[in-house]
């Protein structure tokens, strides 16, 4: 058995394998990727946020604004190119998700975690059907371009320019 079985019983529990329900299989790879891409939107948010001058804030506070006006009126305002980065490498990075599937369930069960890369590799490689493959791949990589550039140009008409 393994060490996590060993621990759950020793507490008298019995042990469950949410990665063989397909509902908990999707919401633990979606909290995986999340937490995965945490580091890079921190680094791009705190790249952001030095780049706010601090006349704003002082101006703010003459006027008599509280830390949340602030907030609200100023940081997020401010933080629009960054959040339109952060949002779009998020969301390439979920799309062309293989990685984490197919190190804790193999696409599996059944087909519930499946992505269009881990599809891709079982055509590819599985099947030996590579034409098929290689559409998919132009596929993908079509549906990530346009998703990406319709989310790009909605995310840009609420910048500021500084």
């Amino acid at each position: 058995m393994t060490l996590s079985h060993d621990i759950i019983t020793l507490f008298h529990g019995q042990s469950i394998n949410l990665l063989a329900n397909p509902t908990a299989s999707v919401w633990i790879i979606t909290g995986i990727n999340t937490f995965q891409f945490v580091g890079v939107s921190m680094v791009v948010y705190l790249a952001g946020l030095q780049n706010i001058s601090a006349d704003y804030y002082e101006a703010a506070a003459i006027d008599g604004a509280s830390a949340l006006q602030c907030f609200k009126n100023i940081t997020i305002p401010m933080l629009a190119p960054s959040i339109t980065i952060s949002v779009v490498l998020n969301l390439v990075g979920g799309l062309k998700l293989y990685d984490v599937i197919v190190s804790l369930t193999g696409g599996g069960p059944g087909y519930s975690t499946c992505s269009l890369s881990t599809m891709m590799y079982q055509l590819y490689f599985g099947s030996e059907d590579a034409g098929l493959a290689a559409a998919l791949g132009v596929l993908m990589f079509a549906l990530i371009t346009s998703v990406s550039v319709v989310v790009l140009v909605i995310l840009r008409k609420r910048e500021i320019v500084q």
